[in-house]
């Protein structure tokens, strides 16, 4: 089984290497969980024991087994045990969301690796990211990029768009934890513009966007003061047109890109923090194997990506999940070959 929180990596990658995998005679057990690992006398991992009760199966390793679990965000009970660190004053429960696939990020791996005695470190380390859709959790792009503000039910901007993601997921809680990005057609050209796996008239469609020709409209449809929402973007527009170098939120221009929002349609989605990427795990040294609370490694175990600890720190930098994941991927089965 797999998991990785960077969701339109695995969305673009997962099925190329499914394929490759198929090309190559692997075989692909879905649907399958593993229970429990297979240790020799010397406690070498040599396999492990998959399935349902009653329809259990032995798969014995020649090499070595890797742990790609991905991490534990989407197990609620996990991470309100362990959530320690930068998130202790909020509670992670069920009306968090997590942007990972349920059935993907429940920490599995790191359970079946304690049972062989591997050491699992950092778990207080849990990382939100701004973009959750609400309820679902699923992760959104709007967040992402320029020409985007963030306002509060009502319409004010309360953030400087461009903190790091536990700023502005901070800011969000201390607003009642939902907010709205509001862009336009600089952002937006079309209705056919893609955010992850919708085209924005498909959200409108779906009543998960909203659009107004004009201010006044969006105001109406989504239940902000129509005032405070003008009062937002004309605040935002005299930044990037350099009538002022700066608000009193920290927000400057940043990039040639910042254009004024000056002309509809006008856009507006709800947006909630989300639970996005544990960085604790399975603790690996540099050939991505596994070591036990002494240090020592525990021979025929390997792990890679979200499933390990210690490898981003107590905060992982956007877009380094993939990477890890490919580089750990790769050295995890140079490892095993040895």
């Amino acid at each position: 089984t797999y998991g990785n929180s960077e969701g339109i990596g695995n969305v673009a990658l997962m099925p190329c290497f499914e394929e490759e995998l198929k090309k190559a005679g692997v075989t692909l057990m879905y649907r399958t969980p593993a229970v429990q690992f297979i240790q020799d006398a010397n406690k070498r991992v040599t396999g492990l024991i998959a399935g349902r009760p009653n329809n259990y199966t032995q798969i014995n390793a020649a090499k070595g087994v890797i742990i790609a679990t991905g991490g534990f965000g989407s197990n609620v009970e996990m991470r309100q045990a362990k959530n320690t660190g930068v998130w202790k004053e909020v509670t992670l429960d069920k009306n968090i969301p997590c942007t990972n696939n349920f059935k993907a990020s429940q920490g599995d791996g790191l359970k079946l690796a304690e049972q062989v005695g591997a050491n699992v470190i950092n778990l207080d380390d849990i990382q939100l990211h701004p973009g959750g859709t609400p309820k679902t959790g699923i992760m959104s792009s709007w967040p992402s990029g320029r020409n985007r503000i963030f306002l509060t039910p009502q319409g004010d901007r309360f953030v400087n768009e461009d903190a790091a993601r536990d700023t502005l997921c901070k800011a969000v809680f201390k607003e009642g934890g939902k907010y709205w990005i509001v862009s336009n057609h600089v952002k937006y050209p079309t209705l056919d513009y893609q955010s992850k796996n919708l085209t924005i008239g498909e959200m409108i469609k779906l009543g998960q966007a909203f659009s107004g020709n004009t201010i006044e409209e969006l105001a109406q449809k989504t239940g902000m003061d129509p005032k405070k929402l003008r009062a937002s973007i004309d605040t935002y527009n005299d930044v990037v047109t350099g009538k002022i170098k700066e608000d009193n939120l920290g927000f400057k221009k940043f990039t040639q890109d910042d254009k004024p929002m000056t002309e509809g349609p006008f856009y507006a989605t709800p947006m909630v923090p989300a639970v996005h990427h544990t960085m604790g795990g399975i603790q690996i040294n540099s050939a991505a194997q596994v070591l036990d609370k002494a240090g020592h490694v525990i021979p025929g175990l390997f792990a890679a990506g979200e499933a390990t600890g210690g490898v981003h720190g107590s905060n992982r930098v956007g877009g380094n999940g993939v990477a890890d994941a490919m580089v750990f991927g790769r050295i995890s089965g140079q490892s095993a070959l040895k």
